[in-house]
Formats: C-alpha cells, sequence, structure tokens
C-alpha cells in the first residue's frame, strides 16, 4: 500500500515524482480500484 492513501473519497498515486489524483469518488471501494489500476499500469510500462 506504499505510495498511495485514500482520502475525502479521492485516490492519491505517486508515479515517480508526481502525483496522480483520481475522479471523486462515492465510495472508497472505487478510489481503491482506481489506485490499484494506475499503479499495474505503472508496473507494466517501466
Amino acid at each position: 500500500m506504499s505510495g498511495c492513501c485514500v482520502a475525502n473519497m479521492f485516490a492519491f498515486v505517486l508515479m515517480g515524482e508526481s502525483f496522480l489524483r483520481s475522479p471523486a469518488f462515492t465510495v472508497p471501494e472505487s478510489a481503491q480500484r482506481w489506485a490499484n489500476q494506475i499503479r499495474q499500469e505503472g508496473e507494466v510500462t517501466e
């Protein structure tokens, strides 16, 4: 879970030197899925 936190229904993912912020979500589970997807995509591109 390093590099990710969920607060105020936004997900933040640290990618390199910048943070990516998700769209607003209505439930934490959606924000978490978004964060997981972004991390997986980042791992694939590196």
